[in-house]
């Protein structure tokens, strides 16, 4: 029940972000003002074990607080991590001051670029992609003040369906997860 409590918590928040993003979603990186501060996106090349050959983007907003939310958001198929990176996700960060993880697939796992969802090798606890994903959590929790207990995963279209993938069989590590 404590899962469900947090999961329904967990959709309702990420609806009210979105909803009040839902103005603009278009929000370039030129938008923010002479008194705001942009993050930072990158790709992380070395972040452990990454059976599922996947890549690595974070987005680190400037000014972060110690124990700070961490979001693991995946594009859906034929997306890029800046794609969605792109859809209002790094303004949120910004503006509720949370790190973001964008896994990306590449076209050598699937030609669509879909996360394998379906995939008995990419779902299973420490194994292929799902694993991927996990050594992401872990290479940020070493390298930044991560508060564990708010470790969330959201995901769009072929992300949508492995957010619960990751959810499941990682119930230790995600603390809550949401679909778009």
């Amino acid at each position: 029940m404590k899962r469900l409590t947090q999961l329904f918590l967990i959709l309702t928040a990420v609806a009210v972000i979105f909803i009040g993003c839902e103005a603009d979603l278009s929000t370039t990186d030129d938008s923010i003002t002479s008194s705001q501060t942009r993050g930072s996106m990158s790709q992380v090349s070395s972040f452990g074990s990454n059976p599922g050959s996947l890549a690595m983007y974070k987005y680190i907003p400037s000014g972060m607080p110690s124990n700070a939310p961490l979001v693991i958001a995946m594009h859906g198929c034929t997306q890029t991590a800046a794609d969605y990176a792109n859809s209002g996700w790094k303004d949120m960060a910004d503006a509720h001051k949370f790190y973001v993880v964008f896994p990306e697939q590449n076209s050598s796992n699937n030609q669509n670029k879909c996360f394998n969802w379906f995939e008995p090798g990419d779902i299973a606890r420490d194994y292929g992609e799902s694993k991927s994903i996990k050594s992401m959590i872990d290479n940020m929790k070493s390298n930044y003040s991560i508060d564990a207990s708010k470790v969330f995963v959201n995901g769009f279209s072929a992300g949508g369906y492995m957010a619960p993938v990751i959810y499941a069989v990682y119930p230790d590590v995600i603390n809550g997860m949401s679909v778009n």
